[in-house]
């Protein structure tokens, strides 16, 4: 029975570190096209084939680049469910980390040209990169909550918690996060 249950749980961590790995691929993906759109105003036809072509050519090794690194900071080690902030700082750190090296590589991997990107792509880069990620990762834990809210309504009961200390915020966190308690902070 217990061990049957591990199993399961085990195989639905690794189905979701799949997900968020495959995500992250394509976050990648997305942040580079965007990033090149966003510095020519969002007009695809304006965008020199050159620029095209080098960060087409760099999506690779920044896709592998990008699972090393998110696995380096944690983020997908981390139950996103109760995500805090000590995710969000993986998250903005590897975020940041991802962003340097991905110049680097596009700038050592094109030694022949000035820029093989606009300057402003690795900025848009990191802009696009982080929010995409941050969405999926903190959006499960915005769902749920609204859909424990909605659920809960009824037979919710108020209550009232005296103190402002780390034990009382923990325990206002934990009525707020918990399925099996009915309670409204009041």
């Amino acid at each position: 029975g217990k061990l049957m249950k591990q199993l399961f749980e085990d195989k639905k961590l690794w189905i979701r570190r799949v997900f968020l790995m495959c995500y992250d691929i394509c976050a990648v993906f997305a942040a580079s096209m965007l990033a090149l759109l966003a510095r020519f105003d969002f007009n695809f036809d304006d965008i020199p084939s050159h620029f095209l072509e080098n960060a087409w050519k760099s999506l690779g090794a920044s896709a592998i680049t990008t699972i090393l690194i998110f696995w380096i900071f944690r983020l997908y080690s981390s139950l996103w469910s109760y995500a805090g902030a000590m995710e969000m700082m993986y998250l903005v750190s590897a975020c940041v980390t991802e962003t340097v090296v991905n110049m680097v590589l596009i700038l050592l991997s094109h030694p022949e040209t000035g820029y093989p990107v606009p300057r402003s792509y690795f900025a848009f880069y990191g802009i696009f990169l982080f929010g995409m990620i941050f969405a999926c990762r903190y959006s499960y834990r915005a769902l749920r909550s609204v859909r424990n809210m909605i659920r809960d309504a009824e037979y919710t009961r108020n209550v009232l918690i005296v103190g402002a200390g780390e034990a009382g915020n923990a325990l206002i966190k934990e009525i707020k996060n918990s399925r099996y308690l009915k309670k409204r902070v009041i």
